[in-house]
């Protein structure tokens, strides 16, 4: 898995590539899943990550929802 590097903006490829990789690396611990897909064929990411996607306790913890990149103009919020 490559280094994450916060000194630049990442395009949509870019960060799904980074998102497949984190999920191929701690399968344990992230549930990668699309939601829809946009007109563009772009799909929209749930990142589920915890310490066990696995376990029945996951269901009963709280969240954050976190959304970036939005727009194609709003790419700060990505990286």
């Amino acid at each position: 898995m490559e280094a994450i590097n916060y000194g630049k903006y990442y395009t949509y490829g870019e960060l799904e590539a980074v998102l497949k990789d984190f999920q191929r690396e701690f399968p344990e611990m992230m549930k990668l899943s699309s939601l829809t897909e946009t007109e563009e064929g772009r799909n929209v990411y749930l990142a589920e990550i915890t310490n066990d996607v696995n376990s029945d306790k996951t269901k009963e913890k709280g969240g954050y929802f976190i959304q970036a990149s939005m727009h194609a103009n709003e790419c700060g919020g990505g990286t």
